[in-house]
């Protein structure tokens, strides 16, 4: 598979996304310890510091604004040292009009929050050493923790094919420059690493930069003082700008600490990621909601209880103003459907881990956190897949039903039994519909609102009704539910057959959010939520329909983005979406 068709495919999402308040920029924003560094919108401005939008993820704080005496012409850098009794915060940035870097530090407590009487200051020197590193760049410098606690700065030098350098502060001064072999950039590098030491004190650095020669995207374990450097590149991605790396989960669940390399891709205005260890790349990722023509800031927010948050910050291609989002990174990632992006009509297919299991007491709650608007309507159309080898498939191979929302606003739900030859049953459309939930004046499902769908058995395991329920955003109710055998069209049931032979199991569901009818294609304008799939046994997203069953297909689509999933099974999976 091309590169370029698995940075499409390979999407996440976010419903965590906020733009800072009062902060703009027009060079790629610094992140350490959740907090936000960033240069003002002149030419030559002075840093600004945001404590960031999501103070569950950023637990360290300092006051947000201006950093006075820290004019610079490029971006600037941030590294954090988490301690015992107290925490660092280190920023560096190149002087401007100048080639030069100064580095200032500030003191936090063990709780994350300044310490009394805290305030930038030069680092501490003894025996004459320098307080600021002796640099001599043309572009921002990268900033990291090291083993050993040390703190780390790389630059490159001026001009364009430029070889990097780096220099290390050990608490009472910066080490003379050496440079760094075999790497040339013609923009600014990034540095990462982990803030204690591991085995024998060796935990390499990860250095992340822009090929001089290709713009490939290039990293490398970067043991300080070393003779070589062994140079990887992700394959099929480039860079014109200044990639972000960030320490972080593996993407396999028992892959252990990694390092995770973010970057915009040349002529995209958009974020792509993957996770390195070692030599080895993962899958890679794309975010389409981050729209940008500069490199990010990243920060690892790494809890097991909140699913692995990569926190970013990114300068908006349209205003300049300074959005944070946190991203779930996924572990174990399940293979895309069909080789296709997880987008309108294209969605997983969940069922068992055995195929051919059948997918019992389902419901399906699709949560809207950001109002949901399309001007022609949509739907939201529950697929289920019967499995071929059941006594009623020849008359019920592939079930649907769902919700819809007209171009008036009125809500509906409806269901969809089909034989192989054709529709079985179908619920009545038109206006009035006995089937109608509620009208809202547009057609915009409001944040906050529920929709859900239950599923119903008989002892066989068929399906035999849903239950369709609408909770308004001021927790108001209202329901309804659609017997299967009684709304089947003519000439249904045959002769000798009775109307509970067009009911039947299923293996597999899908759930898509599509244009309301007739092939059509909703262009959402706005919206955001969730889709929650709970059952009686673990499901697996998978990405295609099990082998053992019939063929189901969506003739509607839409502009829908659906979030990658983890392949471990459960009774309980949830999706996000957005536009």
């Amino acid at each position: 598979m091309e590169p370029d068709t698995i940075r499409i495919m390979a999407q996440l999402i976010t419903n965590e996304l906020i733009k800072l308040p009062n902060a703009v920029a027009n060079t790629k924003p610094a992140m350490a310890l959740g907090i936000i560094a960033f240069k003002g919108q002149q030419a030559s401005d002075d840093v600004y510091l945001s404590g960031g939008a999501f103070p569950g993820i950023a637990a360290y704080s300092v006051a947000s604004g201006r950093i006075s005496g820290t004019t610079t012409d490029h971006a600037p850098a941030l590294a954090g040292y988490v301690g015992v009794g107290s925490s660092m915060l280190y920023l560096a940035w190149k002087v401007a009009g100048q080639e030069t870097v100064e580095v200032r530090q500030y003191l936090l407590d063990q709780d994350g929050s300044p310490a009394e009487n805290s305030q930038w200051a030069s680092l501490p020197t003894a025996s004459g050493r320098p307080s600021n590193p002796v640099v001599s760049t043309d572009g921002a410098p990268a900033m990291a923790i090291g083993a050993n606690n040390l703190l780390y700065m790389v630059w490159k030098a001026p001009g364009d094919a430029a070889v990097m350098s780096w220099s290390a502060y050990d608490g009472s001064g910066w080490s003379d420059p050496e440079t760094i072999p075999s790497a040339t950039t013609s923009v600014a590098p990034a540095l990462a690493g982990f803030d204690s030491s591991g085995p024998g004190n060796v935990w390499p650095l990860c250095l992340t930069y822009s090929e001089a020669a290709s713009n490939a995207v290039t990293w490398a374990m970067f043991t300080p003082g070393a003779a070589t450097l062994t140079r990887n590149a992700v394959s099929g991605a480039t860079t014109e700008t200044t990639p972000a790396v960030t320490s972080g989960p593996g993407f396999t669940s028992s892959a252990g600490p990694a390092f995770v390399i973010v970057w915009k891709p040349v002529s995209e205005a958009s974020l792509s990621f993957v996770s390195v260890q070692g030599g080895t790349a993962s899958q890679m990722y794309t975010l389409p909601q981050a729209e940008t023509n500069l490199g990010p800031g990243a920060f690892d927010a790494y809890d097991v209880a909140s699913g692995n948050p990569l926190t970013l910050a990114y300068v908006s291609k349209n205003t300049g103003d300074v959005f944070q989002g946190v991203w779930s990174v996924i572990a174990d990632p399940a293979p895309f459907p069909s080789n296709a992006p997880l987008e309108g009509a294209s969605n997983y297919v969940f069922l068992r881990s055995n195929q051919c299991a059948l997918v019992n007491d389902l419901v399906v709650t699709i949560a809207i956190t950001e109002d949901l608007e399309a001007a022609n309507g949509y739907s939201f159309q529950l697929n289920a897949n019967t499995p071929i080898a059941a006594k009623n498939y020849s008359r019920c191979n592939w079930q649907q039903c769902g919700f819809q929302v007209d171009g008036l606003g009125n809500l509906s739900s409806w269901v969809n039994n089909w034989t192989p030859q054709g529709f079985a049953s179908e619920t009545p459309t038109g206006q009035p519909n006995p089937y109608d939930l509620h009208k809202w004046s547009t057609p915009t499902i409001p944040a906050n609102s529920l929709l859900k769908i239950s599923l119903q058995y008989n002892t066989d395991q068929s399906v035999t009704e849903a239950k369709f329920e609408l909770t308004l955003p001021n927790g108001e109710t209202k329901s309804n539910h659609i017997q299967y055998d009684k709304v089947l069209l003519s000439p249904y049931p045959k002769a000798g057959e009775a109307p509970s032979d067009y009911l039947a199991p299923i293996c597999a569901v899908q759930l898509v959010i599509v244009g309301f009818d007739n092939k059509e294609t909703a262009n959402f304008t706005k919206g955001a939520g969730t889709i929650t799939f709970s059952a009686a046994n673990p499901l697996i997203p998978g990405d295609t329909r099990p082998a053992c069953s019939g063929l189901t297909s969506t003739g509607e689509n839409s502009n829908l983005l659906y979030g990658a999933l983890s392949a471990t099974p459960s009774t309980t999976l949830t999706q996000a979406f957005t536009v």
